[in-house]
């Protein structure tokens, strides 16, 4: 009875795949798509894609936010550049700062220290090259440095700051850097109105890590001041690796 049992469910078998060749193919070609669409999710998954819309779609809203960035800071680098609000713009023509696209971290100092794509060769850009290179990994295309005040290099009024902090402040915000640092007591209080006692402290700057420290002249001229400078730069670093 066994055996007849198992020769009927041969049988059976044997003439439902005669019978039904085509769903047998269907089978076979739905398991072959869901084996794509896996790879596809697993593929999508590995590069960071979220699966509530398309990749299309996302990529092509992507290049549209690119684009509206860009001309944002277009618009802010022609405003910068025809600035004429104080008296410093006589006496050199203001620069943006040294920028970056794709900067992971923005160093804001109190004078422009580079133009565009370009650092000023000076020990202060330089020093400014060996913190993020030395301490951040970011190589020249992986920082930038803004500057609270777009001309000159003299000392400055209040009234100065606070007509050239607009600039800065828009800078900062359009930026996709994740962290700032602040050099100095004169670009920590005109930014954030906090005082010195506030260095090392991890602070919030629009949405992004900040942190503040020495400024570039008193680290050239009193170099003891780098360890401490370097326990700044280590809390911002940890930060910006979470």
């Amino acid at each position: 009875m066994v055996n007849d049992a198992n020769g009927l469910s041969g049988a059976s078998l044997s003439s439902a795949n005669r019978e039904n060749p085509d769903d047998a193919r269907a089978q076979k070609q739905i398991h072959a798509q869901n084996l794509k669409n896996l790879y596809a999710l697993y593929v999508g998954k590995m590069c960071g894609a979220e699966f509530v819309e398309p990749l299309a779609q996302k990529a092509a809203q992507q290049i549209a936010q690119n684009s509206a960035m860009r001309a944002l800071d277009s618009t802010l680098l022609s405003t910068i550049a025809h600035c004429h609000l104080c008296p410093r713009s006589k006496m050199q023509a203001p620069k943006a700062g040294y920028i970056q696209p794709e900067s992971s971290i923005i160093f804001v100092v109190e004078f422009a220290m580079g133009e565009g794509a370009e650092l000023f060769d000076s020990k202060g850009s330089q020093m400014l090259s060996n913190i993020a290179q030395n301490v951040f990994g970011a190589g020249m295309g992986a920082f930038s440095v803004f500057s609270l005040l777009k001309c000159g290099t003299h000392e400055s009024s209040t009234q100065e700051r606070e007509q050239c902090k607009p600039y800065l402040i828009s800078q900062i915000k359009e930026s996709s850097a994740k962290g700032v640092i602040v050099f100095g007591d004169v670009v920590l209080e005109s930014l954030l109105g906090l005082d010195s006692t506030h260095k090392g402290v991890r602070l919030d700057l629009f949405g992004k890590h900040a942190i503040a420290t020495h400024s570039i002249s008193q680290l050239l001229r009193n170099p003891t001041l780098k360890k401490e400078a370097l326990e700044h730069f280590l809390i911002m670093k940890k930060c910006l690796t979470k």
